[in-house]
């Protein structure tokens, strides 16, 4: 068994019924970081990289490292779309300072929704899965609970802001 599938059966085995914590999940980016950036490939940005490159199993891995990453990444806001959520809730009656609040939150809202939406297939709606290229066969999932603030941010944009055009 390679360094990789036994990163991969670790990642695996932290999986619960409830999915694995981003607490987990950043333990797990922790250990494995050193065996992240022994794959560092230098492929040019002007140079394709080849059919075998692609398919090797360390750009797979580089892939899910950095999924992972990108999501601990959004974890860490969690606080600030917490922030933002109270707000929202105290003047989400006032149209005006409602759509002050869509405008002065939209960049940050369209980034994380790009983050998240896009990158989970599964809707369970106590845990989300994320879309990872390479390793879809794997059973990963975080509870929805890590992203609460961020996914009612969200869920705001989407309700008032793509359906009602404002």
């Amino acid at each position: 068994m390679t360094q990789i599938d036994s990163a991969i059966e670790e990642l695996e085995s932290l999986n619960t019924v409830h999915g694995i914590s981003m607490d987990k999940v950043s333990w797990w980016l922790l250990k494995y970081e050193d065996l992240y950036k022994t794959y560092d490939l230098e492929i040019s940005p002007l140079e394709l990289p080849s059919l075998k490159q692609l398919n090797s199993i360390e750009i797979k891995f580089r892939s899910l490292y950095e999924i992972l990453i990108n999501l601990e990444d959004l974890k860490a806001k969690e606080s600030i779309f917490q922030k933002r959520f109270e707000l929202y809730n105290s003047i989400k009656n006032d149209t005006r300072k409602f759509k002050d609040w869509i405008m002065l939150n939209e960049e940050e809202a369209l980034e994380s929704h790009f983050e998240l939406w896009f990158e989970w297939t599964d809707h369970d709606p106590e845990k989300i899965k994320p879309f990872i290229l390479y390793w879809q066969h794997l059973n990963i999932s975080i509870p929805v609970s890590d992203f609460e603030y961020t996914l009612k941010v969200l869920e705001i944009f989407h309700d008032y802001y793509w359906e009602q055009q404002l």
